[in-house]
């Protein structure tokens, strides 16, 4: 996987063992500085001898996800977390396994007084890659964070809260560096107030 600058894609090479005749999918990320001038861009994506160009539109306005993940398994993205639903859930690359610390970083679309995180962990009766010790940073500006909060949660599938001194951010990162099941994380829901 290549791609021409300002562009990068993230693996720049992956590899997947695919019996004959069955599809497979890798998740790529494309990332483009915030100077990144408008216009078509592309990734090349080479399987085997086959090379294939992408075209990637960088668009006049651009507009930022509600979250951002360190990390997600395929159908697993970050905003299954900012959904509104419990029964729907973000969790971190584990094929291959990516280890931890990993994070979800929420966009709250403007700078506010923050002084809580609440994390409520999957309600589907598997605790797998439940945080249990967490970090909590805040940012007003996406670059440079700090961290608010630390602490060890329960193992269980009850809402979590980390409460801190009331700060101005506009990001607010939940990081977990160690979680119940394995060296993943999970989240049903992430909310800062």
């Amino acid at each position: 996987m290549t791609a021409a600058a300002p562009l990068t894609a993230t693996p720049a090479t992956a590899s997947l063992d695919v019996p004959a005749h069955q599809g497979a999918t890798a998740v790529v990320k494309v990332t483009a500085p915030r100077d990144t001038p408008p216009g078509e861009h592309s990734v090349t994506v080479r399987v085997g001898d086959e090379s294939t160009e992408i075209p990637v539109t960088v668009t006049e306005t651009c507009t930022e996800p509600k979250v951002y993940a360190s990390s997600f398994h395929a159908g697993f993205g970050p905003e299954r977390a900012v959904d509104g639903d419990i029964a729907t859930f973000w969790h971190s690359e584990y094929s291959p396994p990516t280890p931890l610390p990993q994070s979800l970083t929420l966009n709250l679309g403007e700078a506010r007084q923050v002084s809580e995180l609440s994390y409520q962990p999957r309600f589907d009766g598997n605790l797998n890659g439940t945080i249990l010790d967490y970090k909590v940073y805040v940012s007003t500006d996406g670059q440079t964070f700090t961290q608010v909060a630390a602490g060890t949660w329960a193992g269980d599938a009850r809402l979590k809260t980390a409460a801190f001194p009331a700060v101005d951010a506009r990001y607010v990162r939940l990081e977990g560096t160690r979680a119940s099941g394995g060296s993943y994380l999970s989240a049903a829901e992430v909310t800062a107030r």
